[in-house]
């Protein structure tokens, strides 16, 4: 994807919990708020950022591959 982020840093959620871990969340699953603005590591929410690739950061899988288990958050 573009500037490098992948589908689980904006789109990830927890592989059991859905949306309800915010530590395993992406950065687009924050609640909410429309994006205003995109850099290599981070994307602004006003006031808000999220940021990818924060050492020890847990990834999961994307909230599609969630939904396409049959699991609902």
């Amino acid at each position: 994807m573009r500037l490098g982020w992948k589908a689980t840093n904006l789109f990830g959620v927890h592989l059991e919990h859905g949306t309800l871990r915010l530590d395993w969340r992406g950065a687009m699953i924050t609640g909410g708020h429309k994006a205003i603005g995109i850099e290599p590591n981070r994307i602004l929410f006003g006031n808000v950022s999220g940021y990818r690739n924060v050492p020890g950061a847990p990834s999961g899988i994307s909230i599609w591959e969630f939904a396409a288990r049959g699991q609902k958050p």
